[in-house]
């Protein structure tokens, strides 16, 4: 013979876990996730170059020249010209000197290059940009085409200049 227990009645509203107490617990949870999020957000005026700081430019211009740039979290910058750039297959060239990073920050900082105009349907007629920027607590994606944005021509050139440095120094060292 077999006893049943018998339970007490539920009331799911005076119940610890019922759906009030499940929306507390999650509205408490999300101010919690908000407050820290704010604790680690960039100073995008800081004049240094941002924590967690990458980036990834691409150029494509319709005489067929392409080039790809990357610069990690390390500030290790890499490069890709040709059909290597259109394939995103950069090597590494060079580490950013505090100097060129701050630099390269300065650049996206009076720009405003984390709040410039994307432009996903546009269709390029001479040159095209595509540029990801990620800070620790920032992320922008953006397409430019035939240079309505002047500023990410600067990026680029600052970057190729970089590379040119690094690469003819190289050579005259051997």
């Amino acid at each position: 013979m077999s006893k049943q227990m018998k339970l007490p009645p539920h009331d799911g509203m005076k119940s610890e876990f019922g759906f009030m107490s499940l929306f507390r617990h999650a509205a408490t949870l999300l101010v919690a996730i908000g407050l820290a999020a704010c604790a680690g957000q960039t100073d995008l005026s800081n004049a240094g170059l941002p924590e967690r700081f990458s980036l990834k430019l691409y150029r494509s211009t319709s005489d067929q020249q392409y080039t790809y740039f990357t610069v990690d979290r390390t500030g290790e910058l890499s490069y890709a010209g040709g059909q290597p750039a259109m394939l995103r297959l950069a090597e590494p060239v060079t580490v950013l000197k505090e100097e060129q990073g701050r630099g390269l920050w300065d650049l996206i900082r009076r720009y405003e290059l984390l709040k410039s105009p994307h432009q996903p349907f546009r269709k390029a007629e001479v040159i095209e940009y595509r540029m990801s920027i990620q800070t620790r607590s920032h992320r922008r994606n953006v397409r430019i085409v035939d240079n309505l944005s002047a500023d990410i021509t600067e990026v680029h050139d600052f970057l190729f200049d970089i590379i040119k440095s690094t690469r003819y120094r190289n050579v005259e060292s051997k």
